[in-house]
C-alpha cells in the first residue's frame, strides 16, 4: 500500500462522520476501521474476527491474511477494485466502507484470496470452514491437476 491511498482516506473520513452521527455504532467503527492504519489492516482484523473459531483462532487467521496481503500487491489492488465496483454498482451501498463492514460476498472473496494455496491449488486440498456469521458454511479447495 502506498502512503497516499485515496480509497482508505475516504473510508476513514466517512467513518469518522458515521461514528459521530451514530454513537451506538462508534465502538464497532473504531474497532474495525478507525483503529487501523491501512485498509489491509482493517480487512485482516475484520475477517479474522468473522472467521475465528476454537479450531483456528482469530489471531492465527489474521496472521495468515496479513502474510498473504504482504506477499502480493495484486490482492490489495483487487480488494480496492472490488470495493469501488460495489460502491459504484450497488444502489444500496452508500459508503466505500459498506462492503468492507457488511457484505458477506465481499468477505468471502477476500477470504478466498488470502487463504494459502487458494490461488495455485498446491496445498493438498485444504478444507476451510468459516463462521456462519460470514454466511458461507465452507469452502473445499482442492489442487488443480
Amino acid at each position: 500500500m502506498t502512503s497516499n491511498d485515496p480509497i482508505w482516506e475516504t473510508i476513514r473520513k466517512t467513518t469518522v462522520e458515521q461514528a459521530e452521527q451514530e454513537p451506538i455504532l462508534a465502538s464497532f467503527l473504531h474497532a474495525t476501521i478507525l483503529n487501523h492504519t491501512s485498509l489491509e489492516d482493517a480487512l485482516s482484523f475484520h475477517l479474522a474476527n468473522k472467521l475465528g473459531s476454537p479450531a483456528a483462532s482469530a489471531l492465527l487467521i489474521r496472521e495468515m491474511i496479513e502474510a498473504a496481503l504482504e506477499e502480493s500487491a495484486d490482492v490489495s489492488e483487487a480488494m480496492r477494485a472490488d470495493i469501488v465496483a460495489t460502491y459504484e454498482r450497488d444502489s444500496a451501498c452508500d459508503y466505500l466502507s459498506t462492503p468492507l463492514l457488511f457484505y458477506k460476498g465481499f468477505h468471502a472473496l477476500q477470504a478466498l484470496s488470502t487463504i494459502p494455496g487458494s490461488k495455485d491449488g498446491v496445498n493438498g486440498g485444504t478444507t476451510f470452514r468459516c463462521s456462519p456469521r460470514i454466511g458461507i458454511r465452507s469452502w473445499h479447495l482442492t489442487p488443480l491437476r
